[in-house]
């Protein structure tokens, strides 16, 4: 089912893209931050809401809940941990195929490490009432 969910989650990510493709590229790097830091926000917001969910995870993220479970370690630091990891598998492989750094560039670098962070912080300030919300008087009990 990953798969399938995958290729779906490409399709729409596709079609996003296509959506604002309209939009001009900001020139200023001070703008492309800033659009970087709130998508971070949004990544992590909706990380927060669908992973205890149960859902379908995609295959990093079902990767990174096996990791967290199995291992006792906050979900949010085994996520930056793991895309720490997998920017430098990137890098390493386009420093070695294409002798350049490819499309990692500032923004990547920004996200691998503040999505897990900022998700830290909601889950934080949030988490209590979302497992409220999803799993009633059982996260009332866990709370007590």
């Amino acid at each position: 089912m990953q798969v399938l969910i995958g290729v779906v989650f490409g399709y729409f990510t596709t079609f996003c893209n296509y959506l604002v493709s309209f939009l001009p590229t900001p020139k200023h790097i001070f703008i492309r931050i800033v659009m970087a830091l709130i998508s971070i926000v949004f990544v992590a917001f909706g990380i927060f809401l669908y992973m205890p969910a149960d859902i379908m995870p995609l295959a990093g993220e079902g990767t990174m809940q096996a990791i967290s479970s199995c291992t006792g370690i906050a979900f949010p630091k085994v996520k930056i941990a793991f895309d720490v990891s997998m920017v430098v598998v990137s890098l390493v492989t386009c420093l070695i195929c294409i002798r350049s750094m490819g499309s990692i560039g500032v923004g990547t670098i920004i996200s691998v490490v503040c999505v897990g962070v900022v998700l830290g912080w909601v889950t934080k300030l949030f988490g209590k009432k979302r497992d409220r919300l999803l799993y009633g008087a059982e996260a009332s009990k866990k709370e007590a």
